[in-house]
């Protein structure tokens, strides 16, 4: 089904949580009235259209999941709103969540999805002192047992 535009009458509101319910349809631009909102999940549905740009202005809104839908168009999102849209249908550099490439001296330890985000570069200069003393701490031991 889809969103009631009614839904903008619920002006203390301030969690909406429609997570992986099969909507469909557009978000009513009613929703800019719900001006207590903090948090609104609505990702892994089937929305569509654009997003009201006076919506993704809400003065408390601060936790924006839009994530698996099919959103078109351009939206300014600010920047003290986190939001998580990766696959929404919009291409923007705020929504993807992308692994950085590591310096070529370092290897990496990547999981990057949607969910969370995890990346951590590891120096190769912080092995270079075991890869040379290991062999060295290797002769000592062997060296204390050998009569």
């Amino acid at each position: 089904g889809t969103l009631p535009s009614q839904i903008g009458l619920l002006t203390r509101l301030t969690d909406f949580d429609l997570y992986s319910n099969r909507f469909s349809g557009t978000i009513p631009s009613q929703m800019a009235q719900l001006v207590n909102l903090r948090l609104l999940d609505c990702s892994s549905n089937r929305f569509t259209g654009t997003l009201p740009q006076a919506f993704v202005q809400l003065p408390l809104l601060y936790r924006l999941r839009i994530s698996h839908n099919s959103f078109e168009g351009p939206v300014k999102f600010p920047l003290s709103l986190k939001v998580d849209c990766a696959y929404s249908g919009l291409h923007l550099h705020r929504c993807a969540k992308k692994c950085t490439p590591c310096p070529l001296w370092s290897f990496s330890v990547r999981d990057c999805d949607n969910r969370g985000y995890k990346q951590i570069c590891v120096e190769i200069w912080f092995f270079i002192p075991i890869l040379i003393f290991a062999p060295f701490l290797f002769w000592l031991l062997l060296r204390s047992l050998l009569p």
